[in-house]
């Protein structure tokens, strides 16, 4: 049985991870205040901040707890959420896609897909850090095959990182109606990136999340934008003459 409430959802397992999550779950409980907000952790949590907590068990790594956790969820619209975000702005219209397909998530801008099927690199690498999911059997199908997945390659070749490939396959595999989301909704700040409108979701981890958020929607328009050393350069269409357009284009592969 599902609950027919939305809710956001939080994995923590580490100080720095909880640390994170206050933040993210603050700045979202700025723009959407009547939305629960659930953490799955193993840590003491300070009461407040987030609607119910649930223990995680025996850990099983940061990304198979993250699926165990949504597996664990009943509510029919989820939004997973990871710690290191800052929300910019209302996510109403992603959990409105869920009335019409099952997931929604972003490009990743990196495309780590080492020799996971499908070999068909039309076939995108999502970022899993920011997902609306809505809760039908498929879904809980899919998201065991993912784990599953996930855990058959980390076993394999536990040096790298296989969230994202993992999950690209079962999705691939899947009958799930999916849409993909503009980046605005998943803003991978630490890669050069370009954006258009208001950017929605901050995601990468930086000493000063709130000033990054506020300067890169300063300006709604067309922007790009690069980051290094912590420090980011946000650059609008009026502030470039065409040609460097062009170059930051052949950076981002825009262009040729």
């Amino acid at each position: 049985m599902t609950s027919p409430t939305r809710i956001a959802v939080y994995v923590a397992t580490t100080p720095t991870h909880l640390a994170e999550a206050e933040l993210s779950a603050a700045s979202l409980r700025a723009h959407m205040p009547e939305l629960p907000i659930m953490l799955f952790s193993q840590l003491q949590v300070s009461p407040g901040l987030f609607d119910s907590v649930e223990m995680i068990g025996k850990r099983l790594g940061a990304s198979a707890d993250k699926i165990r956790s949504l597996l664990s969820i009943r509510h029919e619209q989820i939004l997973f959420i990871d710690t290191d975000t800052f929300v910019c702005g209302s996510l109403e219209p992603g959990f409105d896609l869920l009335e019409r397909f099952e997931i929604a998530a972003a490009v990743a801008p990196i495309k780590a897909t080492y020799d996971v099927p499908p070999g068909n690199e039309a076939f995108p690498e999502f970022n899993t850090g920011v997902l609306f999911l809505r809760n039908t059997p498929r879904l809980h199908a899919f998201l065991q095959r993912w784990l599953e997945l996930y855990t058959q390659l980390r076993d394999r070749d536990a040096s790298r990182v296989y969230d994202q490939p993992a999950f690209r396959q079962a999705l691939y595999e899947s009958d799930l109606s999916l849409h993909t989301l503009p980046p605005e909704y998943n803003y991978r700040f630490i890669f050069p990136g370009f954006a258009s409108g208001p950017v929605r979701v901050l995601h990468g981890r930086a000493p000063d999340l709130p000033d990054l958020a506020a300067l890169i929607n300063r300006d709604q328009g067309k922007r790009v934008h690069t980051y290094h050393g912590n420090r980011l350069r946000v650059f609008t269409e009026t502030e470039m003459p065409p040609s460097r357009w062009i170059r930051i284009g052949r950076l981002l592969g825009l262009c040729e």
